[in-house]
């Protein structure tokens, strides 16, 4: 084994994903399908986390790859992760989504993890490592790495929960923790990361506008309290309020 002193490299991903994958890579045995007695499998994950080069195909380098990373792994343990920079917006939109839909927190970090399987690629490859994937067993990963529930997180994954039913995520390929929790339909993630998200956006990527009616006024003269419903629509109106329900009933 050599006697040069190595050292990582800036990581290339968000701190966020950093403390992930070690967790990942230590508490979940990924490490050893990851590294080999002289170097590793995956370029990119490598890489990411800082590697040098001069690592790659040296013998016992599997023993030096460990301590750099354990090392750096209590480095960062306390320190609080940060906003990244290129999520600014992002995170600025987790929180409106979440005041707008009444998120929970799991189905607030749960989302935000969705968020840097996409931003932070290493964060989803190392992931795919993940063997023998089925909800069961991603639930009880995302409760560990999350530090959540397990009952919350799996409460969060139902199909009738409030992540699912709005299209915010979605199941892809169920073979991966990123098939089981892929970004969903309903908001563009390239959008989502740059601009506002504000109601009316949000509304028009989750309901279908309808047709502009043919009828008006004069067509509800035979209802009795058609004076009374004008006058309650329109103060509906003038106070924003978010909708109102009115039910009509009997013969039209």
């Amino acid at each position: 084994m050599s006697d040069v002193t190595y050292q990582l490299n800036p990581p290339k991903v968000s701190l966020y994903a950093e403390k992930l994958m070690f967790k990942l890579l230590f508490e979940h045995n990924l490490f050893s399908k990851i590294f080999t007695e002289s170097g590793w499998k995956d370029d990119d994950i490598a890489f990411s986390l800082g590697l040098p080069e001069e690592l790659e195909n040296l013998e016992g380098s599997k023993t030096i790859i460990r301590e750099l990373f354990t090392a750096r792994a209590k480095q960062i343990a306390r320190r609080k992760v940060s906003v990244p920079k290129n999520l600014t917006q992002a995170y600025q939109n987790l929180a409106r989504l979440s005041e707008f839909v009444g998120f929970n927190e799991t189905e607030y970090e749960l989302l935000r993890f969705a968020l840097h399987l996409r931003n932070d690629k290493a964060l989803s490859e190392l992931g795919e490592y993940v063997q023998r994937v089925n909800l069961n067993s991603v639930i009880s990963i995302l409760a560990s790495l999350l530090k959540l529930e397990r009952k919350a997180v799996k409460s969060a994954l139902s199909k009738a929960g409030k992540l699912f039913s709005y299209g915010l995520i979605d199941t892809y390929h169920p073979d991966s923790i990123s098939g089981y929790l892929a970004w969903g339909d309903t908001l563009d993630l390239d959008e989502f990361i740059v601009h506002p998200l504000n109601e009316e956006m949000l509304l028009r990527n989750c309901t279908t506008i309808t047709e502009v009616s043919t009828l008006n006024f004069s067509h509800f003269e035979h209802i009795p309290q058609r004076d009374m419903l004008f006058s309650y629509l329109s103060q509906a109106i003038r106070q924003h309020k978010k909708g109102v329900n009115i039910l009509f009933y009997g013969p039209p």
